[in-house]
């Protein structure tokens, strides 16, 4: 047999599974195109958008750099709740700030506790509870441990909303 015969036949016997291997794609995951950006929203009239060249041409259009603002900013159809990021910003705070917040922890207040509880999503209103919470509560046993620091302020602001809940369904009552 010659190499080409060989070639010849790989090929035949791999793109039989070729229908199978596309059906499966499709059932598994309906929407294979660009999910949003610009490139979606200026394609997304088109006729057979699920084909091969719109899909190119929504994808091309997205590396303009307009996709990257879009999922950022939540614009053309894009959006993003900001979880991954919230999640690390008030880690981050801490590693960078960790003395000014036990020090404003043990005042029960101060501007450091104050951006930190704003990253952490404690309202305005519930400042000076938290607050009042953090300074009681016995976090300086975490001292020189950023981690177990968040994680103790986290179950705070947990307690917080709990709290909070609570509080409205009693109102309702």
């Amino acid at each position: 047999m010659t190499p080409l015969f060989k070639g010849t036949i790989a090929f035949l016997l791999s793109a039989s599974f070729w229908p199978a291997t596309i059906a499966y794609s499709a059932t598994t995951n309906p929407d294979t195109g660009p999910g949003c950006g610009l490139g979606r929203q200026l394609w997304e009239d088109w006729k057979g958008k699920k084909q091969i060249a719109p899909q190119l041409f929504m994808a091309s259009t997205n590396v303009t750099g307009s996709y990257t603002f879009a999922i950022t900013s939540g614009t053309s159809g894009c959006s993003n709740d900001g979880t991954i990021w919230d999640s690390q910003k008030a880690g981050l705070f801490i590693d960078i700030n960790y003395a000014n917040v036990m020090d404003d922890m043990a005042r029960g207040g101060g501007e450091h506790l104050a951006s930190l509880a704003a990253l952490l999503g404690v309202t305005q209103e519930e400042e000076s509870i938290f607050f009042s919470l953090v300074q009681r509560e016995a976090f300086f046993a975490a001292h020189g441990e950023p981690a177990l620091l968040l994680e103790r302020l986290v179950a705070v602001r947990h307690d917080l909303s709990q709290r909070r809940m609570l509080a409205a369904s009693a109102t309702r009552e």
